[in-house]
Order: C-alpha cells, then structure tokens, then sequence
C-alpha cells in the first residue's frame, strides 16, 4: 500500500497588505490604479493566493501558513473602490477585507485628523457595503469616526470600537468579527476590548503575521511601502524581510520623534 502524501510545509509568516484609497490622489494615502493592478496582477501571476478571516486564524492557530499565501486589506471604505477596487480583486480571483468607518457610510472622510490638503473622499454607503459582502468582501470594522484611539478615554474608545461593530452588522446583515485601529494606534486598553469582541485586531506598519502574532494586534504591511514597485517582489523572501525590518525602525524613530 502506498504511503499518504506528506502535507505541504507550513511557512510561519504570512504577509498582510493594506491599502486605503485606490486612485490618483496624494501619497501615502493612495495608491494610483494602475500600479494597484500591476500589483495584484503580479500576485497572480507569481502563484499567491489570498487567504480569508477564517483561513488567517486557522493558520495562526497550527502554527503556520501554506507558502505563497496572503491577505488583502482595504481601510476606511472609500466609495470609489467599489469600481477601482473590487472588479480588479474579484478579476484575480481574490478576496479581501474591507474595515469600514461606521459612522461615515454614505458620507465623507472629514474625520479629525483628515488631510488638511486633500478634500474629504466620498465613502460607500449601506448598498455598496452590502454588494461588496455578497461579492466575497469580508466587511470588518475601522471604529465609528476615526478617532486617534490612544487621545480617548477606555469608556470613549469603547464605544468607538463596539459601537462601528453594531452598526455594521446592523448595514451588511452578517457577522463583524475583525477591527482595525484607525491610524494604527492601539492602545492597551482597546486592544483589550478588540480580544473580547472580534475573532482579530490589525495594526498597521511593516510587520508580517505569525503565529505569534496576539489576535487582536495582527501586523500588516502597509502597501504605500510597496507602491514604487511595478510587480511585487517574492513577498516571503529574507532581502524583502530586511528592508522592511529596516524600514520599520526608521519608521518609528520618524514617528516617535514627531510627537
């Protein structure tokens, strides 16, 4: 009797990308669209595929990743995705996670902290929402109004972070089970309410996922990093790893010293 076929090695990292606006607009927030085809294109065409909420836990929780796989990650749920976006990821035979600011559906991006130089973006309203979750958009929850979540107080983020969750559900009519902190600003306190009210919390920065990753705190890479770049590079490779290493580390002295 022949033996069973080993199962694929399991790779313990897994990269996470994360866009904001697709269009022709100022960087870091935008990524033109041309470049963000040529980016998923070349996801394509080097053999990745993306992984859904359910597929990233199942690996966090075995302790590793099938190679070559990835999640996609959209922030703030600005309207013009929903042609800029979302046929280019469906065309690829990809999926994504979309985290929507809640009180904004059907509105602008004219929350505190907005770009003082570029006029508020339109968001999707409750329809587009819900065609993107029927189209195999995973719909997640980016707070109520885009706070800076560390500037409130524990009860204040609270009811920033539950609040989006029950609203969104409320709009799409399906289970809201992931969080990303606006700005990328986790303070202890929310990620303590993210752990008990979502399956993950996502960051933002340059950091893969692994499985020791803490679910409600789950590394991205944010994909401004990778916008001068026509095809994406092997993403698991050590010389990509370095140069985000590296780029991390001047990314938080820049940061801490701007405050």
């Amino acid at each position: 009797m022949p033996e069973a076929a080993p199962e694929r090695a399991l790779v313990p990292r897994v990269p996470i990308l994360a866009y904001h606006a697709v269009g022709n607009g100022p960087a870091p927030l935008s990524m033109p669209p041309d470049r963000f085809r040529d980016h998923l294109q070349s996801l394509r065409d080097g053999g990745w595929r993306t992984l859904s909420l359910a597929e990233l836990l199942a690996g966090h929780a075995h302790g590793g990743w099938p190679a070559r796989t990835i999640v996609l990650t959209f922030d703030d749920g600005f309207a013009h995705l929903e042609a800029g976006a979302w046929p280019e990821v469906v065309r690829c035979g990809f999926t994504a996670i979309l985290f929507a600011v809640s009180g904004h559906l059907g509105g602008h991006s004219d929350w505190p902290g907005w770009h003082a130089a570029v006029e508020p973006f339109r968001m999707m309203d409750t329809r587009a929402l819900r065609d993107a979750a029927d189209a195999g958009i995973e719909i997640g929850a980016h707070s109520v109004s885009h706070p800076r979540l560390s500037r409130l107080t524990p009860e204040q983020a609270e009811r920033e972070i539950v609040g989006s969750q029950a609203q969104l559900e409320d709009a799409v009519g399906r289970p809201v089970r992931s969080f990303a902190y606006p700005f990328g600003d986790a303070p202890a306190a929310a990620v303590d309410v993210v752990a008990r009210r979502f399956d993950a919390g996502f960051g933002i920065g340059l950091a893969f996922a692994t499985p020791r990753s803490r679910r409600a705190a789950i590394g991205r890479i944010d994909a401004h990093y990778l916008r001068n770049r026509a095809r994406l590079p092997d993403l698991a490779s050590p010389p990509l790893r370095a140069w985000l290493a590296a780029r991390s580390v001047a990314r938080r002295v820049k940061h801490g010293a701007s405050r």
